[in-house]
């Protein structure tokens, strides 16, 4: 129904989904931005902060174990109330604990301060999803998930940089200003284009913690665990490849690029081609790109462009599958469950990479391992999408 303005009395129609789904496509990309902009910022900060820059695990790990925990909870109570209102409240404590750690100079309060983040940060994108989703048919679906998962690929094509430039020219403070004013401004934009969503009338039974539940839940990260593998040693591994040692901004940009195009491109191929078939060509095409990059077949540039826009198609197609199981009642409590479950992914998948790496230098030969794993679990994805349909049914 059309909202109507108390001061015209004329009416306003309804913000569309596509519309919704932009704005949730910002608060993605300043949730990512406001997680993954620490670790890079973490070396100009450690001596004000009196620490090593190896400590940055500490600062990571503190947002990441409470991130999974908040997620885990909201499972069992975001359902009841408006996701709308939660996610202003989430928003606005991105924006205020990121303000406050450039006037901090403590290490224990930085790693408080990265704790409450987590808490807020596990539930941002559960409330955004369940808001999108909503509002969204079944048929949109495919077309405004891959909008939302685009925007994650812009941190690495404009966040990272525009944050690394703040604190070049004004001090790593100004780059945690910077992140704090993104937030602020989609809790701003949030409060003004995205819809309430009234919760029901009858209180909905929380969604069964069963098997097909968390099968659905862990798809993406079950998607993103084989490229996962290797994001940790992917700046040297790109070093090795390319016979300029100055290319990585240039490898990097094209990657984001690449990730870009393809989740869009996924997007609309999701409806002509079904979420699975998609999953297959993707799958395809990285397995093949680790296959020749372990026989010595590929560039630089060429595997990281295939390397991203198959991990994007590939999540575009999982996120597609995933949000079709919950029930509408429920679908912010699953979005953020599947938020934790991508976070907890995440820790397994660099945990997993450091053991395999085994402190050997990353070299072809010395990564083989690690290679070999990213190959094997990028083709069990095809095989994980038939147990779910087999869950499903």
């Amino acid at each position: 129904m059309a909202a109507s303005s108390p001061s015209t009395g004329r009416h306003r129609p309804p913000p569309s989904a596509r519309g919704i789904a932009f704005v949730v496509a910002a608060i993605q990309f300043t949730n990512a931005l406001e997680y993954m902009a620490v670790s890079p910022l973490f070396r100009r900060m450690a001596p004000d902060f009196g620490v090593p820059d190896s400590y940055a695990g500490y600062v990571t790990g503190a947002y990441t174990l409470t991130a999974i925990l908040s997620g885990l909870a909201a499972y069992f109570r975001l359902n009841r109330n408006d996701p709308r209102r939660t996610l202003l409240v989430t928003l606005a404590t991105l924006a205020v604990t990121t303000l406050a750690i450039a006037e901090t100079h403590s290490f224990a309060w930085l790693l408080v301060l990265r704790a409450l983040a987590g808490i807020a940060g596990g539930i941002t994108m559960g409330c955004a999803f369940g808001v999108l989703l909503a509002c969204a048919s079944a048929a949109e679906r495919p077309r405004l998930l891959a909008t939302v998962v685009a925007s994650f690929s812009l941190v690495s094509i404009v966040g990272i940089p525009m944050v690394l430039q703040a604190a070049e020219r004004a001090g790593w403070p100004a780059a945690f200003r910077l992140i704090a004013a993104c937030c602020a401004g989609c809790a701003l934009v949030a409060a003004t284009r995205i819809p309430a969503i009234a919760p029901p009338a009858v209180r909905p039974r929380t969604l069964d913690l069963d098997a097909g539940t968390v099968l659905h839940a862990a798809a993406n990260a079950v998607s993103q665990l084989p490229s996962l593998l290797i994001v940790p040693v992917l700046a040297p591994l790109l070093a090795l490849l390319s016979a300029d040692p100055g290319s990585l901004p240039r490898l990097f940009f094209a990657g984001g690029v690449a990730g870009f195009v393809a989740s869009h491109a996924a997007g609309r191929l999701a409806r002509r081609l079904g979420e699975r078939r998609l999953a297959w060509l993707a799958t395809a095409a990285l397995a093949i790109d680790i296959v020749l990059l372990m026989c010595h077949a590929v560039g630089a540039e060429g595997f990281m462009i295939a390397f991203m826009a198959s991990t994007y198609v590939r999540l575009v197609a999982t996120s597609s599958v995933s949000v079709a199981f919950p029930a509408p009642e429920h679908r912010a409590g699953f979005s953020a469950l599947q938020t934790a479950a991508t976070h907890l992914g995440t820790t397994v998948a660099f945990a997993l990479s450091a053991w395999l790496l085994g402190g050997r230098t990353v070299t072809l030969a010395g990564i083989a391992p690690l290679l070999w794993a990213s190959r094997i679990g990028t083709l069990a994805l095809p095989a994980y999408l038939r147990l779910l349909r087999t869950a499903r049914a």
